[in-house]
């Protein structure tokens, strides 16, 4: 059993070149290189040999950072966020067309904005993480693709209206994983990192399908938090 687990608050994966946390509280990532990459395996690891110098210290910048804590009751080990990477596109193609709107359709997209909006602007990234899995039905392993493809168009529609969804994956993640809960379409929204250089991107996925846009988008990025 490892001495070492990760906080609540805090999310971490192993990627080709290093490590990344996530601090969902502070809504900041940190990273370690290659070396301490080695380190950390190692002080994860209790049947590893022998530790020196440098393995102590990174154990005590972790540990006072707040990226690892040694309470097992309050912690939870070591694991990667369990998702598969989606293969196939929902939508097939950009339909020109301006879908059958609703007034409902309407008063879900707004509300799901403001929603979103106050959980990150009024609170923090942690806030919004925990109320979506408050909120959040029990995770199924398949979905309506055809009710699930009306109201991603019908998202997709709208938003032009009302943000622009460029450099702006977070919220637009959460809104239309927000939307599609309050249209009863089960979804799961991924965090993921790359490395050499950083980069964060967010998106949504329904079993192997990317709710919007194409999988080539997200291939690049490791999983570091699925809800």
């Amino acid at each position: 059993m490892s001495t070492y687990f990760l906080p609540p608050a805090v999310h971490a994966c192993f990627t080709g070149d290093g490590t990344v946390f996530l601090d969902l509280k502070h809504d900041k990532y940190f990273g370690l290189d290659r070396h301490k990459t080695s380190l950390l395996r190692s002080l994860l690891d209790d049947n590893h040999p022998a530790r020196d110098g440098e393995h102590d210290i990174l154990a005590t910048e972790l540990l006072q950072r707040g990226l690892l804590t040694t309470n097992a009751a309050a912690g939870r080990p070591f694991e990667p966020a369990l998702v598969e990477l989606p293969d196939a596109p929902l939508l097939e193609s950009v339909i020109d067309e301006a879908p059958r709107l609703r007034f409902s359709h309407l008063l879900h997209f707004v509300g799901a904005c403001i929603t979103v909006w106050i959980a990150l602007k009024r609170h923090s990234l942690l806030y919004a993480v925990q109320r979506l899995k408050r909120h959040r039905a029990a995770r199924v392993d398949h979905c309506d693709v055809d009710t699930a493809q009306e109201f991603v168009r019908v998202f997709q529609y709208l938003r032009p209206f009302f943000y622009v969804a460029r450099d702006n994956c977070l919220f637009d993640s959460l809104a239309l994983t927000e939307f599609l809960r309050r249209r009863g379409v089960q979804t799961t929204c991924v965090l993921g990192v790359r490395t050499l250089p950083f980069a964060a991107h967010c998106w949504v996925q329904t079993g192997r399908f990317l709710v919007d846009g194409v999988p080539a988008q997200v291939a690049r990025f490791q999983p570091i938090l699925a809800v």
